[in-house]
């Protein structure tokens, strides 16, 4: 980083106020918008992942391969492109997430409260249905 090289002591850890001196100088007009964009850019969800809100209006269930998969009354937004249909899928029904995400769609589904699901932006557990990241109870 540009503003450690005006340092007078580079093997010395730089104390809070010795970098605000060094950013203070406006030797920060590169560094400060290049952070926040890197730093934006890590903490964004994932442009191509798709999403859904509503009510849950099917969960259905398969026994020959576990396979949990839903269909919301709201559209479906951001949709990749292998996600053929509106449907979406658990991505690993047996992992700890999983259930944890078929139990918290199996209560909003029993008790009608809408839901905020949002995909993993790809179809890996089924091919023409894109995979659950997150779900979210709404009130």
């Amino acid at each position: 980083m540009a503003f450690l090289c005006n340092l007078k002591h580079p093997a010395v850890i730089p104390t809070k106020a010795g970098i605000q001196a060094v950013l203070n100088q406006g030797k920060t007009s590169v560094i400060a918008p290049l952070f926040a964009l890197l730093f934006g850019a890590l903490h964004m969800p994932s442009a191509y992942a798709g999403h859904a809100d509503g009510q849950i209006a099917a969960v259905r269930s398969r026994a020959s391969d576990g396979l949990v998969w839903i269909n919301l009354t709201g559209p479906r937004v951001n949709k990749p492109a292998c996600a053929l249909y509106d449907y979406m899928m658990i991505k690993d029904e047996n992992s700890e997430t999983g259930k944890k995400q078929f139990a918290m769609l199996l209560q909003a589904h029993a008790t009608g409260k809408p839901v905020f699901v949002r995909g993993t932006g790809d179809c890996s557990r089924w091919g023409d249905g894109e995979s659950i990241e997150m779900v979210e109870i709404l009130q």
